[in-house]
């Protein structure tokens, strides 16, 4: 899951980037509450 993520900010452009970046916070947030 690390590795296609890492392939999709690298597709993506910026503004995406930081979308999937908070997304991906968020989720590691969740896990810990």
């Amino acid at each position: 899951m690390d590795r296609r993520y890492r392939v999709t900010c690298m597709t993506t452009p910026r503004i995406d980037i930081n979308i999937a970046k908070i997304a991906h916070n968020a989720k590691e947030l969740k896990e810990l509450y």
